[in-house]
This record gives C-alpha cells, structure tokens and sequence, in this order.
C-alpha cells in the first residue's frame, strides 16, 4: 500500500513538472515569436516613416491614393508578421467594398486598428479626436482620411459626401472607447445618424480576440486567435429596423452583440 501511493504521488509530481516545463517552453515560444515581430516591424516601420515626405498630395481626390494604399499595405503586413496571432476571417467578400458603406465595428484591442485598416485602401474612418496634436495629426491624415465625430452633424455629412460619392467606406467604432472584458458596450449613435443621411448601407463587422490576446501585455506578446466576422450587410432602405437612424443603431448593436456571444461560445467549446 505504501508502495502505491508513494508511486501514485511520483506520478503527480511528474505530471505537474512536465506542465510546468510545457507552460515555460510556451512562454519562451510565444517571447522568441515576439521579438522576431518586433525586429520585423522595427526595420519595416522605418522605410515606411520615410515615405512620408514623398510629395504625393494630401487632398483625396480619389477614393484610393498613394498613402492609403501603402497604409492598407502595411496593416496586412503588420497582421502577417505578428507570428503570435491567429486571424480568421468569415464571410469576408471582395465585392463588400465595391460600394460605401459605414463599416461598424467593436472594439477591444489595439490590433482592431490594423485589422480594421486592411479591409480597403478606400476606408475613411470618423475619429473621436484621439490625438490633438496637430504635427501627429498631419502624419496620420495624409495617410488615411479621418473625420472628427464631434463636428456638427450636418457639417460632417457635408465633408463625408465627396469620399461617399467616389465610392468610399466609412469606419466607425460606435463604443467609443476600448473595452477588453469580452463584451460590446452600448453604442453611439453619431456614425447611424450618418448612414442614413448619406444613404449608406451599413457593414457589421464583429471581432472576436481570445483571452490571452486581451490581457495587458506588450503588443507583441499578445498570443491566441482572432476572429473576424462580416455579418450581413444592412440596407439602408430595407425598414427592418426601423425608421430612424436611433433604431438603425440599436438593431445593429443587438445583432452584433448576438454574433459576439455565438462566437465566443464556438471558441471556448474548441471551435475555430
């Protein structure tokens, strides 16, 4: 008998010192996968900087330009040489962005920015004046169009028709902040009241990160699964949400909240 359990208690330091290796082997995995990533966009991000005083214009003229292209560019870029995160993407279309549309998306993660910036070099994205200083401001908009939320409305429908009728999305995160708790936060309704007004129709776009991806941790230790969901578009003139732009807003949040809770109950039983 004592034999046994001295046997059975072997056992259970072997199994617990052979997790404790795999756990260290795993951290030092996903570090050596982080520094290589970081080395890449280290070096990568330099050339890119340069660009910048290439004196393309800064007006856009286009739906597409110099800079947004390299901007989109580079996001994917970005999101393939982070080797510690899995992407999948469902239901994504090539023809999604053919016409405008006001993608909207949660938000719960830093990485929502490159991931939201590789969808189209065409995207124009509605800010909350993130940043007010003005140099940085000038970097960052001669790459990519941005429109502050806090303008007046009537005079940000007017700024957004020029980039709406070259046939441009508009990007909005309707939370507002960034929240990293695995749930989506109530939604403003600045971006809806737009959507109608431009007659656009709107993109529900839903991401969903895993645990380990949301924890505080520098970017490129962040590790696990990614994923992003287009759900069906919503024509604008359809009616069924509604007839104004305030039940415009709560039946995509209701429809992305139900699309969130599906995915993270697929993920957690060993989905994906």
């Amino acid at each position: 008998m004592k034999n046994y359990v001295q046997n059975l208690f072997f056992i259970f330091l072997q199994a617990h010192y052979n997790k404790m290796v795999k756990a260290k082997l795993g951290y030092v995995l996903v570090l050596i996968k982080g520094l290589l990533s970081f080395l890449i966009f280290t070096v990568t991000s330099q050339f890119f900087s340069l660009l910048i005083f290439i004196p393309f214009t800064n007006k856009k003229k286009a739906a597409s330009t110099f800079y947004t292209s390299l901007l989109n560019l580079y996001a994917r870029f970005i999101l393939k040489t982070h080797f510690n995160i899995q992407i999948k993407y469902i239901n994504k279309n090539k023809e999604t962005f053919d016409n405008p549309v006001l993608v909207v998306c949660n938000h719960q993660s830093i990485i929502d920015v490159p991931i939201s910036m590789s969808f189209t070099s065409k995207i124009r994205v509605l800010n909350n004046n993130w940043h007010d200083n003005k140099v940085a401001r000038f970097f960052i908009t001669k790459y990519i169009g941005f429109f502050s939320i806090f303008e007046e409305k009537n005079k940000l429908v007017s700024d957004l028709e020029p980039s709406v009728s070259l046939g441009c999305p508009v990007l909005v995160f309707p939370e507002g902040i960034m929240s990293n708790n695995q749930k989506i936060h109530r939604f403003h309704k600045g971006g809806f009241y737009l959507a109608q007004k431009l007659r656009m129709n709107v993109q529900p776009v839903v991401i969903f990160y895993s645990k380990d991806i949301l924890k505080k941790s520098w970017f490129y230790l962040k590790h696990g699964k990614a994923i992003v969901k287009f759900l069906e578009p919503v024509e604008i003139d359809s009616g069924i949400y509604g007839q104004t732009y305030q039940e415009l807003t709560h039946y995509i949040m209701n429809e992305m909240r139900r699309e969130y809770a599906d995915l993270k109950k697929t993920v957690e039983s060993g989905g994906y």
